[in-house]
Protein backbone atom coordinates (compact mmCIF):
# COMPACT_ATOMS: atom_id res chain seq x y z
CA UNK A 1 0.00 0.00 0.00
CA UNK A 2 1.17 3.51 -0.52
CA UNK A 3 3.11 5.43 2.09
CA UNK A 4 0.06 7.66 4.25
CA UNK A 5 0.70 11.06 3.37
CA UNK A 6 2.99 13.12 5.46
CA UNK A 7 0.69 15.69 8.50
CA UNK A 8 0.51 19.37 6.99
CA UNK A 9 3.04 21.20 8.42
CA UNK A 10 1.64 22.96 11.97
CA UNK A 11 0.52 26.46 11.12
CA UNK A 12 2.80 29.09 11.23
CA UNK A 13 2.66 31.38 14.77
CA UNK A 14 0.71 34.33 13.99
CA UNK A 15 2.60 37.74 14.04
CA UNK A 16 2.57 39.36 17.19
CA UNK A 17 0.06 42.04 17.29
CA UNK A 18 1.46 45.34 16.00
CA UNK A 19 3.29 47.86 18.54
CA UNK A 20 0.96 50.52 19.38
CA UNK A 21 2.03 53.65 17.83
CA UNK A 22 3.93 56.33 19.85
CA UNK A 23 1.49 59.53 19.99
CA UNK A 24 2.35 61.91 17.56
CA UNK A 25 4.60 64.37 18.47
CA UNK A 26 2.67 67.77 19.36
CA UNK A 27 3.47 70.89 17.24
CA UNK A 28 5.30 73.02 18.73
CA UNK A 29 3.66 76.25 20.18
CA UNK A 30 3.32 78.77 17.33
CA UNK A 31 5.21 82.48 17.83
CA UNK A 32 3.03 85.36 17.15
CA UNK A 33 2.73 85.96 13.52
CA UNK A 34 5.09 88.20 11.93
CA UNK A 35 4.65 92.15 11.41
CA UNK A 36 5.36 93.36 7.52
CA UNK A 37 8.96 94.47 7.77
CA UNK A 38 7.98 98.35 7.28
CA UNK A 39 4.29 98.94 8.06
CA UNK A 40 3.40 102.68 7.74
CA UNK A 41 2.73 104.24 10.43
CA UNK A 42 3.45 107.43 13.20
CA UNK A 43 7.30 107.74 13.56
CA UNK A 44 9.24 110.16 14.50
CA UNK A 45 8.99 113.38 15.21
CA UNK A 46 5.68 112.58 14.14
CA UNK A 47 5.32 111.65 10.59
CA UNK A 48 2.44 110.34 9.68
CA UNK A 49 1.89 107.50 6.70
CA UNK A 50 -1.58 106.71 6.31
CA UNK A 51 -3.15 103.76 4.64
CA UNK A 52 -3.40 104.90 1.07
CA UNK A 53 0.68 106.22 1.85
CA UNK A 54 -0.44 109.45 2.81
CA UNK A 55 1.93 111.56 4.37
CA UNK A 56 1.81 114.75 7.03
CA UNK A 57 3.35 115.79 10.14
CA UNK A 58 1.35 116.36 13.28
CA UNK A 59 3.12 117.63 15.84
CA UNK A 60 0.31 117.62 18.82
CA UNK A 61 0.20 119.69 21.85
CA UNK A 62 2.40 119.07 24.31
CA UNK A 63 1.35 116.36 26.88
CA UNK A 64 -1.93 115.46 25.02
CA UNK A 65 -3.53 112.37 24.25
CA UNK A 66 -4.82 111.80 20.46
CA UNK A 67 -6.71 109.03 19.05
CA UNK A 68 -4.78 107.33 16.15
CA UNK A 69 -7.22 104.53 15.38
CA UNK A 70 -10.62 104.31 16.32
CA UNK A 71 -12.68 100.95 14.60
CA UNK A 72 -15.42 99.12 15.97
CA UNK A 73 -14.24 97.45 19.54
CA UNK A 74 -10.80 98.09 18.93
CA UNK A 75 -8.98 101.63 19.73
CA UNK A 76 -5.73 102.99 20.16
CA UNK A 77 -4.59 106.27 22.02
CA UNK A 78 -1.27 107.63 21.92
CA UNK A 79 0.54 110.59 24.34
CA UNK A 80 2.44 113.43 22.37
CA UNK A 81 5.07 115.05 24.30
CA UNK A 82 7.04 118.50 23.22
CA UNK A 83 10.30 118.55 23.61
CA UNK A 84 14.22 119.45 21.81
CA UNK A 85 16.41 117.38 20.78
CA UNK A 86 19.21 116.40 17.92
CA UNK A 87 18.91 115.73 14.33
CA UNK A 88 22.16 115.32 12.57
CA UNK A 89 23.78 118.81 12.32
CA UNK A 90 20.94 120.61 13.58
CA UNK A 91 18.26 120.89 16.76
CA UNK A 92 14.95 120.74 16.40
CA UNK A 93 12.06 121.69 18.91
CA UNK A 94 9.17 119.67 18.21
CA UNK A 95 7.77 116.52 19.60
CA UNK A 96 7.40 112.69 20.42
CA UNK A 97 5.19 110.00 20.73
CA UNK A 98 5.88 108.51 24.72
CA UNK A 99 3.22 106.19 25.10
CA UNK A 100 -0.13 103.98 23.91
CA UNK A 101 -3.05 103.08 25.14
CA UNK A 102 -5.08 100.26 23.28
CA UNK A 103 -8.46 99.72 24.57
CA UNK A 104 -10.12 96.08 22.79
CA UNK A 105 -13.54 94.41 23.14
CA UNK A 106 -13.44 90.82 22.63
CA UNK A 107 -15.75 89.04 20.98
CA UNK A 108 -17.46 87.62 24.32
CA UNK A 109 -17.84 91.46 25.52
CA UNK A 110 -14.58 91.46 27.54
CA UNK A 111 -12.51 94.88 27.55
CA UNK A 112 -8.92 94.16 27.95
CA UNK A 113 -6.39 97.47 28.65
CA UNK A 114 -2.78 97.40 27.33
CA UNK A 115 0.25 100.35 27.68
CA UNK A 116 3.69 100.25 26.24
CA UNK A 117 5.48 103.78 26.86
CA UNK A 118 9.13 104.65 26.06
CA UNK A 119 9.59 105.73 30.26
CA UNK A 120 10.02 102.10 31.04
CA UNK A 121 10.41 100.35 27.52
CA UNK A 122 10.97 97.02 29.87
CA UNK A 123 7.96 96.70 30.62
CA UNK A 124 4.56 96.32 29.09
CA UNK A 125 1.23 96.01 31.36
CA UNK A 126 -2.22 94.37 30.06
CA UNK A 127 -5.54 94.50 32.55
CA UNK A 128 -8.80 93.15 31.93
CA UNK A 129 -12.00 95.34 33.15
CA UNK A 130 -13.54 94.40 36.17
CA UNK A 131 -10.31 91.93 37.15
CA UNK A 132 -8.66 93.03 40.43
CA UNK A 133 -4.85 93.04 39.38
CA UNK A 134 -2.33 94.46 35.92
CA UNK A 135 -0.36 91.58 34.48
CA UNK A 136 2.93 92.71 33.67
CA UNK A 137 5.17 91.52 30.19
CA UNK A 138 7.90 91.48 29.52
CA UNK A 139 9.55 90.90 26.55
CA UNK A 140 10.88 87.89 25.32
CA UNK A 141 13.22 87.12 22.13
CA UNK A 142 11.92 86.40 18.63
CA UNK A 143 9.62 83.88 17.93
CA UNK A 144 9.07 83.23 21.45
CA UNK A 145 5.79 82.53 22.80
CA UNK A 146 6.24 83.41 27.02
CA UNK A 147 5.34 87.22 26.82
CA UNK A 148 1.79 86.27 25.07
CA UNK A 149 -1.36 86.47 26.24
CA UNK A 150 -4.45 85.58 24.79
CA UNK A 151 -7.83 86.40 26.13
CA UNK A 152 -10.80 85.03 23.83
CA UNK A 153 -9.98 86.88 20.26
CA UNK A 154 -7.24 89.06 21.73
CA UNK A 155 -3.49 88.67 21.28
CA UNK A 156 -1.22 90.06 23.29
CA UNK A 157 2.46 89.91 22.58
CA UNK A 158 5.93 91.81 23.63
CA UNK A 159 8.35 90.77 21.56
CA UNK A 160 12.69 91.78 22.46
CA UNK A 161 14.37 93.84 20.42
CA UNK A 162 17.72 95.28 20.29
CA UNK A 163 19.42 94.48 23.80
CA UNK A 164 21.25 97.90 23.74
CA UNK A 165 18.83 100.07 22.77
CA UNK A 166 15.40 98.54 24.91
CA UNK A 167 13.80 98.65 21.65
CA UNK A 168 11.41 96.16 22.21
CA UNK A 169 7.35 95.89 20.54
CA UNK A 170 3.71 95.22 21.72
CA UNK A 171 1.51 93.68 19.46
CA UNK A 172 -2.30 93.57 19.77
CA UNK A 173 -4.64 92.39 17.47
CA UNK A 174 -8.18 90.41 17.30
CA UNK A 175 -8.74 89.09 14.24
CA UNK A 176 -9.90 92.22 12.44
CA UNK A 177 -7.25 94.91 13.55
CA UNK A 178 -3.75 95.21 14.63
CA UNK A 179 -1.15 97.70 16.39
CA UNK A 180 2.31 97.38 16.68
CA UNK A 181 4.19 99.68 19.23
CA UNK A 182 7.91 99.81 19.50
CA UNK A 183 10.12 101.83 21.97
CA UNK A 184 13.24 103.67 19.82
CA UNK A 185 16.04 105.75 20.81
CA UNK A 186 15.84 109.60 20.22
CA UNK A 187 17.83 110.66 16.64
CA UNK A 188 21.50 109.79 17.40
CA UNK A 189 24.20 112.54 17.19
CA UNK A 190 27.56 113.64 16.96
CA UNK A 191 29.17 115.74 20.00
CA UNK A 192 32.05 116.95 17.54
CA UNK A 193 28.72 118.55 15.85
CA UNK A 194 27.74 120.63 19.02
CA UNK A 195 31.44 120.92 20.64
CA UNK A 196 30.77 125.13 20.39
CA UNK A 197 26.99 125.05 21.43
CA UNK A 198 25.66 127.23 24.33
CA UNK A 199 25.22 125.35 27.14
CA UNK A 200 21.89 125.14 26.94
CA UNK A 201 21.61 123.71 23.45
CA UNK A 202 24.28 121.46 25.16
CA UNK A 203 22.53 120.33 27.36
CA UNK A 204 19.75 119.56 25.08
CA UNK A 205 21.63 117.19 23.28
CA UNK A 206 23.10 115.45 26.25
CA UNK A 207 19.66 114.98 27.92
CA UNK A 208 18.60 113.40 24.58
CA UNK A 209 21.23 110.29 24.17
CA UNK A 210 19.47 108.98 26.74
CA UNK A 211 15.90 109.31 25.99
CA UNK A 212 13.66 107.06 24.00
CA UNK A 213 10.44 107.38 22.58
CA UNK A 214 7.47 104.86 20.80
CA UNK A 215 6.63 104.42 17.04
CA UNK A 216 3.15 103.17 16.10
CA UNK A 217 1.92 101.01 13.44
CA UNK A 218 -1.31 99.98 12.62
CA UNK A 219 -3.64 97.70 10.14
CA UNK A 220 -5.90 95.51 9.08
CA UNK A 221 -5.91 91.59 9.18
CA UNK A 222 -7.06 90.80 5.79
CA UNK A 223 -9.04 92.53 3.22
CA UNK A 224 -9.66 95.72 4.75
CA UNK A 225 -13.81 96.19 5.69
CA UNK A 226 -15.53 99.34 5.37
CA UNK A 227 -19.17 97.91 6.35
CA UNK A 228 -20.91 98.28 9.04
CA UNK A 229 -18.55 101.04 10.31
CA UNK A 230 -15.60 102.55 8.55
CA UNK A 231 -12.46 103.28 10.85
CA UNK A 232 -11.32 106.59 11.80
CA UNK A 233 -8.41 108.55 13.77
CA UNK A 234 -5.61 110.29 12.73
CA UNK A 235 -4.27 106.90 10.95
CA UNK A 236 -7.38 105.13 10.94
CA UNK A 237 -9.51 107.44 8.79
CA UNK A 238 -7.00 106.70 6.28
CA UNK A 239 -8.19 103.03 5.50
CA UNK A 240 -11.09 104.50 3.19
CA UNK A 241 -10.57 101.93 0.50
CA UNK A 242 -9.98 104.56 -2.48
CA UNK A 243 -6.65 104.03 -3.29
CA UNK A 244 -5.97 108.08 -2.60
CA UNK A 245 -3.81 108.88 -0.93
CA UNK A 246 -4.08 113.02 0.83
CA UNK A 247 -1.12 114.65 1.68
CA UNK A 248 -1.23 116.97 4.26
CA UNK A 249 0.95 119.95 5.85
CA UNK A 250 4.90 119.02 6.63
CA UNK A 251 7.62 120.54 8.43
CA UNK A 252 10.46 122.47 6.77
CA UNK A 253 13.88 120.41 8.47
CA UNK A 254 16.15 123.43 6.77
CA UNK A 255 18.46 125.39 8.88
CA UNK A 256 20.57 124.69 12.23
CA UNK A 257 16.97 125.10 14.58
CA UNK A 258 13.95 123.76 13.76
CA UNK A 259 10.89 124.13 15.13
CA UNK A 260 7.75 121.96 13.78
CA UNK A 261 4.19 123.32 13.55
CA UNK A 262 2.63 121.36 11.16
CA UNK A 263 -0.90 119.59 12.75
CA UNK A 264 -1.98 117.35 9.87
CA UNK A 265 -4.00 120.17 8.31
CA UNK A 266 -5.56 119.29 4.91
CA UNK A 267 -5.03 115.78 5.46
CA UNK A 268 -7.55 114.96 8.48
CA UNK A 269 -11.12 115.75 9.31
CA UNK A 270 -12.07 118.19 11.27
CA UNK A 271 -9.56 119.69 13.94
CA UNK A 272 -6.82 118.58 15.91
CA UNK A 273 -8.46 118.94 18.84
CA UNK A 274 -11.35 116.43 17.37
CA UNK A 275 -8.93 113.71 17.98
CA UNK A 276 -7.77 114.80 22.07
CA UNK A 277 -8.44 112.03 24.40
CA UNK A 278 -9.36 113.58 28.25
CA UNK A 279 -5.63 113.09 29.87
CA UNK A 280 -7.13 112.23 32.74
CA UNK A 281 -8.64 108.73 31.02
CA UNK A 282 -6.28 108.13 28.37
CA UNK A 283 -7.91 104.72 27.80
CA UNK A 284 -11.19 106.51 26.85
CA UNK A 285 -12.99 105.53 23.28
CA UNK A 286 -14.59 108.67 23.36
CA UNK A 287 -13.81 111.68 21.19
CA UNK A 288 -15.34 113.47 18.00
CA UNK A 289 -15.00 110.38 15.21
CA UNK A 290 -15.04 107.76 17.54
CA UNK A 291 -16.07 104.03 16.05
CA UNK A 292 -15.47 101.98 19.00
CA UNK A 293 -19.40 101.54 20.05
CA UNK A 294 -20.78 102.20 16.19
CA UNK A 295 -23.33 100.24 14.67
CA UNK A 296 -22.67 101.85 11.63
CA UNK A 297 -20.74 104.75 10.03
CA UNK A 298 -19.17 105.34 6.35
CA UNK A 299 -15.74 106.25 5.23
CA UNK A 300 -14.04 110.13 5.55
CA UNK A 301 -15.41 112.16 2.86
CA UNK A 302 -12.14 112.74 0.78
CA UNK A 303 -13.57 115.56 -1.15
CA UNK A 304 -13.62 117.90 1.77
CA UNK A 305 -10.10 117.83 2.51
CA UNK A 306 -7.94 120.35 1.43
CA UNK A 307 -4.37 118.26 0.54
CA UNK A 308 -2.62 117.11 -2.30
CA UNK A 309 -4.49 114.35 -3.71
CA UNK A 310 -2.91 111.77 -5.38
CA UNK A 311 -3.96 107.82 -7.00
CA UNK A 312 -1.80 105.42 -5.47
CA UNK A 313 -1.57 102.27 -7.44
CA UNK A 314 -2.63 99.11 -5.78
CA UNK A 315 1.14 97.45 -5.74
CA UNK A 316 2.25 101.06 -3.66
CA UNK A 317 -0.88 100.64 -1.22
CA UNK A 318 0.93 99.60 2.48
CA UNK A 319 -0.43 96.78 4.98
CA UNK A 320 -0.40 98.47 7.77
CA UNK A 321 0.24 102.77 8.70
CA UNK A 322 1.93 104.30 11.07
CA UNK A 323 3.12 107.31 13.16
CA UNK A 324 6.81 107.45 13.15
CA UNK A 325 9.73 109.75 14.84
CA UNK A 326 12.01 111.76 12.06
CA UNK A 327 12.12 108.57 9.50
CA UNK A 328 9.37 106.94 7.61
CA UNK A 329 10.04 103.82 6.09
CA UNK A 330 7.26 102.23 3.84
CA UNK A 331 6.39 98.48 3.06
CA UNK A 332 5.19 96.50 -0.17
CA UNK A 333 1.57 95.84 0.74
CA UNK A 334 -1.79 94.52 -0.19
CA UNK A 335 -4.32 96.68 -1.46
CA UNK A 336 -7.40 97.61 0.50
CA UNK A 337 -10.93 95.53 -0.71
CA UNK A 338 -13.66 98.24 -0.57
CA UNK A 339 -16.47 95.97 -1.66
CA UNK A 340 -15.91 94.77 1.96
Amino acid sequence: PPPPSPSPPPPSPSPPPPSPSPPPTPPPPSSPPPLPPHMPGITGDPHLKGGDGDLTDFKGEDNTVYNVLSARNFSVNVLFWHDVFPMSHKLVEGSFMKQAFITVRSNRGKLVYATYGADDPTTAAITKAKDSGTQVLHPTPKGAIDGSVKIDNIDVSFVAGNVRTNNNELRVSNGEWRVAVKSMPYPPYNPWVFRKADARLAQYVKDGAGKTRVDVRIGPIGGLRLKPVAPHGLLGQTYDGDGIAVDGAMDDYHGEYVVTTAMGEGAIEGAPSDYAIERATPFSTLFTYSRFDAKSALPRDVSKLTGLKRRVPTSEIPEMAGAVNDRVSLPEGIGADPAH
